[in-house]
């Protein structure tokens, strides 16, 4: 019997303490929403040739790196808004 497993009924026994699950990462959310697009996506540039999951997640990934530069942007223009809109307000 292996520690952890699903047919171990002796874990409280050895003082194995079950794993607690992990809400999924942003990344995780993203990719389950987009990779089915990003691969016909990647299939119509290459005239329905089949694509790896390897090619879908690198795509993926620099999707998610895109994304990710615009929302910091998006705050950074945001605070830079409000720091204009304070200078402003205050002269």
């Amino acid at each position: 019997m292996v520690p952890g497993s699903k047919n171990d009924v002796d874990a409280d026994s050895l003082g194995y303490t079950p794993k607690k699950k992990r809400p999924p990462s942003a990344f995780s959310l993203f990719i389950q929403k987009h990779s089915s697009q990003v691969r016909l996506k990647l299939e119509a540039e290459r005239s329905g040739k089949s694509v790896s999951q390897t090619e879908v997640m690198k795509e993926c990934g620099r999707l998610w790196k895109l994304e990710k530069a615009e929302e910091e942007e998006s705050k950074l223009d945001d605070i830079v808004g409000d720091i204009g809109k304070m200078s402003i307000n205050e002269a």
